[in-house]
């Protein structure tokens, strides 16, 4: 049995192979038998000494068809589809956060990793940001979010976005300049901009062109709903924009939220909070 870090094959992102399953409790789960079980746990954790660290983390989920773009890059808090494409076929995840479990470190050192689900060091980046944005996601004010359904807003807005889905890497927000503000009269209006970053990856004029196309729809749907005789009530739309990945800076990234649209307000409620259901 390996005891040292150098002796360990395992490492976050890993796949447990498909005949080490039944060995490990993990086989016909949720009567699926095109398991994906993924290890999640920290590098540094899974070489520390098993007296320290008995249990590593696993997610499990299962191999599917083709992936949804809603639920690509992280888009989703809730639900990752995920493409595995070093291994010796491409293949297709989908993840629940919820589905994760501990495994004894040792029955699982007792089997290597799965050289046919294998995540390229892109396509583990984004498991690791979707692991941690469960944490991470960005909650908005109670009256925001209710403005948000004048109008059926954050439905129509969902729509545009699902349609460029394949396009778009991540919607960005700023909302009053990250003030967190309350706001009571529709003449108090919340100050919104916009910020739709498309994916660099594939045809980029594409991209470019499809992000352009939803960013003006998006802007004529809140015109069309907030904008009352030449002005603004409820929600202000400032600016909405599409924006590639290469150019927008890490400085810039951090101040603004990324609007996930699985996000809720801080009410106690989130059932009527939520601004869409999560695909």
């Amino acid at each position: 049995m390996p005891e040292r870090s150098s002796e360990i094959p395992w490492r976050q992102g890993h796949a447990v192979p498909t005949d080490a399953l039944e060995a490990l409790g993990l086989s016909g789960k949720d009567g699926a038998d095109d398991l994906l079980v993924i290890v999640v746990s920290h590098d540094c954790d899974l070489v520390a000494d098993a007296d320290a660290e008995p249990d590593c983390e696993v997610i499990i989920g299962h191999e599917i068809d083709t992936a949804d773009g809603s639920l690509t890059f992280a888009k989703s808090s809730r639900k990752l589809h995920l493409t595995f494409s070093a291994g010796s076929h491409e293949i297709v995840g989908e993840f629940e956060a919820t589905k994760k479990i501990n495994l004894p470190k040792l029955r699982l050192f007792a089997c290597a990793p799965s050289e046919t689900a294998r995540l390229n060091p892109d396509e583990l980046l984004i498991l690791r940001n979707w692991l941690a944005d469960r944490y991470f996601r960005s909650a908005f004010a109670d009256e925001f979010v209710a403005r948000m359904k004048i109008g059926k807003l954050g439905e129509k807005f969902r729509r545009i976005v699902k349609r460029t889905r394949q396009h778009i890497y991540a919607v960005l927000v700023d909302i009053d300049q990250g003030e967190e503000t309350q706001r009571v009269d529709p003449e108090d209006t919340y100050s919104l901009s916009i910020y739709l970053l498309y994916d660099l990856e594939g045809d980029r004029a594409a991209a470019e062109r499809e992000a352009t196309r939803a960013a003006a729809y998006i802007t004529e749907l809140f015109q069309r709903v907030c904008l009352k005789d030449g002005q603004w009530t409820n929600i202000e739309l400032r600016e909405c924009i599409a924006q590639s990945t290469a150019d927008i800076s890490y400085r810039d990234f951090l101040k603004l939220k990324e609007w996930k649209f699985d996000d809720i307000s801080l009410a106690a409620d989130p059932q009527e909070a939520t601004l869409r259901d999560r695909t």
